[in-house]
């Protein structure tokens, strides 16, 4: 059944000029600027769909970042100084990019009329934005 759903999302990417690739290692990562998603394939088809669609989100907010910009004081893919990522403006900045990647994943979703169980992903995306939360205080202060 996700497997079904992680492949319509699939077909999203392809349209949208996304290439994806299922990878043999533990970590999901975006490449937004070559439009780049890398999924783990060492985790079930529900988290899969889940992740990329919240990997889509980071790639959305990228193609549209001058937007970005003007809420936010900073561009979190376009740091590059060590020194800022221990910035309160960089840190409140990736924190808000998270949460608008998963909102963004969500609605990508319903436009693609893939059912998701809400609750689920949003345990995952609240599990997943309070790390980044809590790695925040460690990386300013640091």
């Amino acid at each position: 059944m996700y497997k079904n759903r992680f492949f319509k999302i699939m077909s999203f990417c392809e349209k949208n000029g996304i290439k994806v690739v299922l990878v043999n290692n533990e970590e999901n990562l975006a490449y937004p600027k070559v439009s780049l998603i890398s999924i783990s394939n060492k985790q079930s088809w529900k988290k899969r769909l889940y992740t990329l669609l919240h990997e889509i989100g980071h790639i959305m907010i990228y193609r549209n970042k001058d937007n970005w910009k003007k809420d936010f004081s900073v561009f979190t893919i376009d740091i590059d100084d060590q020194r800022k990522y221990r910035s309160h403006k960089y840190q409140v900045s990736l924190i808000a990019e998270e949460i608008d990647a998963w909102r963004i994943g969500r609605q990508i979703a319903e436009e693609c009329n893939v059912f998701l169980d809400n609750e689920e992903y949003h345990n995952l995306m609240n599990s997943c934005v309070f790390s980044y939360i809590k790695d925040a205080t460690n990386v300013i202060y640091s």
